[in-house]
């Protein structure tokens, strides 16, 4: 057995290429890309395992004893010079046979080394779509990258409306405090201009009051949406954030095994294709995680977007009671 190869590779080296010999019907030997295949074992270690194969298979075909032909017997008996005449007959033939046994393992040397090339022409293609893969991977990490770029700005866009949208909503409690003042002013001249109207500032009064503890309330629902939803974003664009960063990692170290796999290729080419299907993997769940994204930023504009139309409506009805405060004023 080579030195330095496990027993249990060689052993399941031989099985394998005992196998596919059998499977042939013992009339073609297995290449070492195949076995190797079979196997799941380095090119190295095959080649190696390979060539002492052969030679058992070729030693096994081999005679292993010749005995003395009779024609040598005869030519001892009858005369030495024809028992010579027989011997350098018999070394001829040693020497054809020989011969033809060295042609025939330079033969099986020569099939063998171009298998070598076919294989390691072979693996250089693998290699080289792993590293098509790797780049691949990396320019959907670039695309992952920019795309959580965009979500950022995006949340910052909402955040600044949200920021806006909070500053109209003190502005439209002034004005409803300073409509309020007015209309404690207008209910007091009306009480001293006319009397009759009493009944009516009350029902007046009674519909302000409700109007304002209805905006109140709707206020507070409001800001407690507002609160949920940036909440909300936040939360979304830290869980992006972490599974960036963790994607970027994931991606740095599937770089570097690949980088070692370059140097080591012929022992861990088995290794970089889970690597790379692994990788794949992850950037379905990279893609899936900012289709998400986007759909909770989509979400989040259409919320936006009930809200602004809630807060015109809010408006209109300020609007409608102050024309209807106008309105009893005039009376």
């Amino acid at each position: 057995m080579a030195q330095g190869i496990p027993t249990e590779t060689y052993d399941r080296i031989v099985q394998v290429a005992n196998e596919l010999y059998e499977q042939n019907g013992r009339e073609k030997m297995p290449t070492v890309d195949d076995v190797r295949r079979a196997a799941k074992a380095d090119m190295n270690t095959t080649s190696a395992v390979m060539r002492e194969w052969r030679k058992q298979q070729t030693s096994q075909a081999a005679p292993v004893a010749v005995p003395v032909p009779a024609a040598v017997q005869e030519a001892f008996q009858g005369a030495l010079a024809t028992a010579w005449t027989e011997a350098q007959a018999l070394a001829n033939e040693a020497l054809s046979a020989a011969q033809k046994g060295w042609d025939e393992e330079r033969g099986e040397a020569d099939q063998l080394r171009a298998e070598m090339a076919e294989a390691f022409e072979s693996q250089g293609l693998e290699l080289e779509a792993v590293t098509q893969q790797l780049a691949d991977e990396q320019k959907a990490h670039q695309a992952t990258m920019e795309s959580a770029q965009a979500a950022k700005q995006q949340i910052d866009e909402l955040e600044r409306e949200t920021q806006e949208l909070k500053t109209r909503l003190a502005t439209v409690e002034r004005q409803a405090a300073d409509r309020g003042e007015r209309a404690e002013e207008l209910k007091a001249e009306l009480a001293e201009a006319r009397a009759d109207a009493k009944e009516q500032r009350k029902e007046a009064d009674r519909d302000r009051k409700a109007v304002e503890k209805q905006h109140q309330e709707e206020k507070r629902s409001l800001e407690s949406q507002h609160r949920q939803e940036l909440e909300k974003a936040d939360a979304t664009a830290g869980e992006l954030r972490q599974r960036l960063d963790t994607l970027t990692g994931e991606l740095a170290q599937v770089k570097a095994r690949a980088e070692a796999q370059e140097a080591q290729h012929q022992e861990q080419r088995q290794k970089a294709e889970q690597e790379a299907e692994k990788a794949a993997e992850r950037v379905a769940a990279a893609q899936q995680d900012r289709e998400q994204a986007r759909q909770e930023l989509a979400e989040c504009r259409e919320r936006n977007a009930t809200l602004n139309g809630e807060l015109t409506a809010i408006k209109a009805q300020l609007a409608e009671l102050k024309q209807a405060g106008k309105g009893s004023a005039k009376k």
